[in-house]
């Protein structure tokens, strides 16, 4: 295992710990504070949606690509007399 992926490795695990052990909060949440989570919601899902419309031509060729089955048919430029 390379450093780079021990470091990865390390943090992710110490990530996890912190997550499933979280200390007490003593907080109040306000009734804004899930109108404001749910404009991010929205906001979020709305701005993936314009990207993709933005880019829908570019996605959709590229998955073309992906799936292509037939490969084109490779044209030398030597074998062709002009």
């Amino acid at each position: 295992m390379s450093r780079l992926q021990s470091i990865a490795s390390s943090f992710f695990v110490c990530a996890c710990v912190l997550l499933a052990f979280p200390p007490p909060a003593y907080a109040y949440l306000d009734p804004g504070t899930g109108s404001l989570i749910v404009q991010l919601l929205v906001a979020g899902l709305l701005g993936v949606a314009l990207t993709i419309r933005l880019f829908w031509r570019r996605i959709r060729a590229g998955v073309a690509l992906l799936f292509r089955r037939e490969k084109l048919p490779r044209v030398d430029r030597e074998s062709h007399d002009h």
